[in-house]
């Protein structure tokens, strides 16, 4: 990260919310706010560490990062499945 500007502290961080966001996404938990989140979190990316067009590579993960921002809007607009613990709460509820 240190590389492209950014403080190496934020390493940790943007770990952190990787996982903890992945996470609530596998067991249903907020799935549209975490879904808008996380689409978020791959435009910036993309923006700040594939932005480099002429290399191929890098080319490529930029538009990776851009699929999954699209894929996690979708999710984000559709909501949770049926077997999530939206859905349990809302049964129960």
């Amino acid at each position: 990260m240190e590389a492209y500007g950014l403080p190496g502290a934020l390493l940790v961080p943007a770990i952190a919310f990787e996982l903890g966001t992945g996470t609530a996404l596998l067991v249903g938990f907020r799935v549209r706010t975490v879904a808008f989140l996380l689409s978020g979190f791959c435009i910036i990316t993309a923006l700040i560490f594939h932005r480099d067009f002429y290399d191929q590579i890098q080319q490529i993960m930029f538009l990776k990062n851009v699929s999954m921002a699209g894929g996690l809007l979708l999710l984000a607009k559709a909501g949770a499945p049926m077997l999530s613990m939206e859905a349990l709460f809302r049964a129960k509820g």
